[in-house]
């Protein structure tokens, strides 16, 4: 077979380089299609989303590394691969090239015999990284692309005939994934990761035989969404593990096969990658926390997530155009999470030297049991931007447009981490609320506009309506004890104790932009908030509250008094009633009750 191009017959650091950045371009412009065909092992369609976010992270690595030699760039690309891995493709990819950088780390270039061993040694990595190996898999292509370059190498120097050939027996195994495992032949697709390794050959392909890469560059943050038949995938109420699971562990004391065996009666999907200095963990689970708990007894756990299976192929199934994000302080129950399909970012929780993420690896009750007997005061903090990243990226491959609404941004960096997020993913598509308040104040708008969007109300008058939502709302947060916002710094000592001494208790609120204000004094006393509606009928002067929410933390006794007695008053308003989150209860301690009211101006 004779090619008009010109021949390759080594590659560096810069050309690998290239040619990564290329296949990532390749993949990212098809994650929708990815995600669509994501049937397997759960139909949760993140399979494109996941494999673009590893790529994103290597192209992040990638910038700021120009470096003419092959091992210098490979170890960069395993590093961040490894960092930034998600879902059961990414984390076999990092596992790919891993392998890579191990082969060549002492090469400056490499020929093709030389890059078919490091191919080789990739496949190896891949393979033994699964506990348990499915064929007609990513795993399947991977092997097809080494055994070519195996056998292609052995008497052939030419870098742009082997990656032709080897192409084309990739795509020839990959229309053989359906005879090889049930459920895709089930739904009449490929494996969505197989696909997505092809299309990263693709691109490698077209970037050697004369792609430009300021083209890719410029197009790598385009998505297309290649047509494909429409099929539904249907959620397992059955289904054994929840949760997607993934951490990083540094410096390990047992090695990967050790690994496998403590955490094979965790979950499935289970997935071992990179090495002792720092192991990639995949799993599918129920218990997040106590895989997290297990593994820190053998290094330091970092990078944490686990996400919610079932809640994204509730997003498959969704016939909305607008999905809907709000972070983990605006306490929804996850019963009201599921029925309005809100998506969540959840905020982070710190007891000392111990991490965790809210709702995932910590729930309400065990941060109440920790915030009265550890010896350290909590601190919450925002969402990292991977996470909002993450989220945007797959939400905007389901949803023509997001709405997402946050804490205020007078009192977090919740909000600017989401901004910038949007920024980088989607500006006109993704749009970023303020709540200009906490706790319910940002999940009572998300239902609003949960409703609106189910009513097809257009997008730009929902995002009108968002924002004046977030002007018509009210807080008054009643404390029991003085201890808790003493210590997170939200009372002056001194004062905190004359307030202590007289038995009384500030009434906490939020002015017009957001920030925490005091809203004078009351009496520390069960029926305090006898006061609370008082100053309501007198601020709203014969209008109507249309929607109320009541949170309190271990003051469920009083919080029913009072929403009896405001339901006495304003009996025609729509009632919401939760225990408080962290993000509160962390700073109002036990016996805090809260109340939100929301009129139409």
């Amino acid at each position: 077979m004779k090619f008009k191009y010109m021949k390759i017959k080594y590659v560096n650091g810069k050309r690998f380089r290239f040619a990564t950045i290329a296949a990532a371009q390749k993949l990212i412009k098809n994650t929708d299609y990815l995600n669509k065909i994501n049937v397997f092992p759960v139909p949760d369609g993140d399979t494109g989303t996941n494999m673009a976010s590893t790529l994103h992270a290597i192209i992040e690595s990638l910038k700021y590394n120009s470096s003419d030699a092959i091992n210098s760039i490979t170890r960069d690309i395993s590093d961040s691969a490894l960092m930034g891995a998600r879902g059961n493709s990414g984390t076999i990819l990092a596992q790919f090239f891993f392998g890579i950088a191990d082969k060549l780390q002492n090469k400056k270039r490499v020929s093709t015999k030389e890059f078919s061993k490091a191919v080789e040694r990739s496949f190896e990595y891949a393979y033994n990284s699964l506990i348990a190996p499915k064929e007609g898999t990513i795993i399947s292509v991977i092997r097809e692309w080494s055994l070519s370059w195996n056998k292609l190498s052995k008497d052939n120097e030419d870098f742009v005939y082997i990656l032709t050939i080897a192409l084309k027996n990739c795509q020839i195994e990959l229309e053989r994934s359906p005879s090889k495992l049930k459920v895709l032949k089930d739904y009449n697709v490929v494996d969505a990761g197989a696909q997505g390794f092809v299309n990263m050959l693709e691109g490698i392909n077209e970037f050697v035989k004369g792609g430009k890469i300021r083209e890719i560059w410029a197009e790598l943050k385009e998505l297309a969404s290649p047509y494909i038949k429409e099929h539904k995938t249907v959620f397992d109420p059955n289904i054994k593990y929840r949760y997607c699971t993934e951490c990083i562990v540094n410096n390990c004391i047992i090695n990967s096969e050790q690994f496998k065996g403590k955490l094979n009666t965790f979950g499935d999907s289970l997935i071992v990658a990179g090495g002792k200095n720092k192991t990639k963990i995949h799993i599918h689970t129920n218990t997040p926390n106590d895989v997290f708990e297990m593994l820190s007894n053998y290094g330091k756990v970092k990078n944490k997530k686990a996400d919610d299976m079932k809640k994204q192929v509730i997003q498959n199934q969704h016939k909305e155009e607008i999905g809907i994000v709000v972070d983990s302080a605006c306490d929804l129950s996850e019963e009201l999470l599921d029925i309005y399909n809100i998506n969540v970012v959840p905020i982070r929780i710190n007891f000392g030297d111990e991490n965790y993420i809210d709702r995932v690896t910590l729930d309400i009750n065990e941060f109440h049991e920790k915030l009265e007997t550890s010896p350290h005061h909590p601190k919450t903090s925002q969402p990292p931007p991977r996470d909002f990243l993450n989220m945007y990226r797959y939400l905007i491959s389901h949803y023509k447009h997001v709405i997402s609404i946050h804490v205020s941004k007078a009192l977090s960096g919740t909000f600017q981490n989401a901004l910038n997020a949007a920024k980088q993913i989607a500006e006109d598509r993704i749009h970023i609320i303020d709540s200009k308040g906490a706790s319910m104040v940002a999940g009572i708008i998300a239902i609003k506009v949960a409703e609106m969007v189910k009513n097809k109300i257009p997008i730009d008058q929902i995002i009108q309506k968002a924002n004046k939502l977030s002007n018509q709302h009210k807080t008054y947060i009643i404390f029991d004890t003085l201890e808790y916002i003493i210590k997170g710094g939200r009372l002056n000592k001194n004062v905190g104790k004359i307030l202590q001494f007289l038995k009384f208790i500030p009434l906490v609120g939020f002015d017009k932009n957001g920030k925490l204000k005091r809203d004078g004094i009351i009496r520390r006393k069960d029926n305090n908030w006898k006061k609370v509606i008082k100053r309501m009928k007198k601020e709203l002067n014969g209008k109507r509250p249309t929607d109320i929410g009541i949170v309190h933390f271990k003051a469920k006794k009083k919080a029913t008094e009072f929403k009896i007695a405001l339901e006495n008053v304003w009996g025609d308003a729509k009632y919401y009633f939760e225990r408080v989150g962290p993000a509160i209860s962390a700073h109002g301690g036990p016996g805090l009750v809260g109340m939100i009211y929301f009129v139409d101006e």
